[in-house]
């Protein structure tokens, strides 16, 4: 078994859920990035990184934020796999890698920039922009390196569809909870519910394709929710990003805020938690 299996056997065992918190590598400056990954690591079931780019699409604004700070730091292609691969260096936790197609690119570019994350010790890459009709020929270059291309679902996936991308999915199934961007959410909304429900219905017997639900998952009250829903794991970015943006004065405070509440969201993901009001 690869990683990521291995780490949804081992938490199926314990009788938890994934944890993955998301950054953007290289945000805000290359140094503060590491100091983040590293205190977010013991809390996290999962890693997930952003490669920064100009044109993010579907992240909303907290993230864009976080693309370009990591930009002006200097965080290049090349460099944001370097961050990571030395991250890989203290945790054999998995590593997963959202990015987009022009990220990734064609021909003998895509070869190169699939070598580069296998060396930096990524498990799995989400493309975000690429749907499933598009990833034949993405899913078997990123195969042929040893890691997992992770599908994305979304609110306005037909039953029929779902079962088809879960059917040829690996890894993991990202669960897009919600119409439009990234972004933290006050509440969970009910479009997330019911998206949440009916794939845990679909594909609860399907263990070999765990189900993670991202977007507008902002608290461990929501990530309680979607684990009682069926949910095998919660993904974090906008919520945990935003702590980012609004302590970028006092880097110390930064990490203690980010330890704490990180914490939390693991916390949240056992079933048999109970959330404080």
């Amino acid at each position: 078994m690869n990683r990521l299996e291995k780490v949804f056997e081992g938490l199926d065992g314990k009788g938890e859920c994934a944890f993955v918190p998301f950054l953007v590598a290289g945000d805000p400056d290359p140094g503060t990035f590491t100091r983040l990954a590293r205190a977010i690591e013991p809390h996290a079931d999962i890693l997930e990184f952003g490669i920064p780019y100009t044109d993010p699409i579907a992240d909303g604004e907290v993230i864009q934020a976080a693309d370009a700070r990591a930009l002006a730091s200097g965080t290049t292609f090349s460099k944001a796999c370097d961050l990571i691969a030395g991250i890989r260096r203290f945790t054999e936790k998995p590593i997963v890698v959202l990015t987009y197609a022009n990220v990734v690119g064609v021909g003998r570019v895509m070869g190169e920039s699939l070598a580069t994350f296998d060396r930096a010790g990524v498990d799995g890459l989400i493309i975000a922009d690429v749907p499933a009709e598009e990833a034949r020929p993405y899913k078997a270059a990123i195969e042929q390196h040893g890691m997992d291309l992770i599908s994305l679902v979304a609110p306005t996936t037909t039953d029929e569809r779902l079962e088809a991308i879960a059917g040829q999915a690996r890894g993991f199934l990202y669960l897009v909870a919600l119409k439009g961007v990234t972004g933290a959410r006050v509440s969970l909304l009910e479009e997330t519910r019911a998206t949440v429900q009916r794939a845990a219905a679909l594909l609860g017997g399907r263990k070999h394709v765990p189900v993670c639900v991202g977007f507008g998952i902002s608290s461990p009250e929501h990530v309680s929710e979607v684990v009682s829903l069926g949910a095998s794991g919660a993904i974090v970015g906008s919520a945990i990003v935003d702590i980012i943006g609004k302590y970028l004065q006092d880097k110390d405070l930064m990490i203690t805020k980010m330890e704490r509440f990180t914490s939390d969201l693991k916390n949240a993901t056992r079933k048999t938690s109970k959330i404080k009001g």
